[in-house]
């Protein structure tokens, strides 16, 4: 993590974007406590990433 952006500042505040780079059409469930993300790829691909 050292040199890397983090986007928890710690004080129950947030940089944005929460993700640096390029996650177009993002969509976000929530289920419980936990959010999950997935994003358009533009890519012909049969997986998709999800981050939690």
């Amino acid at each position: 993590m050292e040199g890397q952006r983090r986007a928890d500042l710690g004080d129950s505040t947030y940089l944005n974007p929460i993700l640096s780079g390029d996650y177009p059409d993002p969509t976000i469930l929530k289920d419980g406590d936990d959010y999950y993300m997935t994003h358009s790829s533009f890519y012909a691909s049969r997986s998709l990433m999800i981050w939690h």
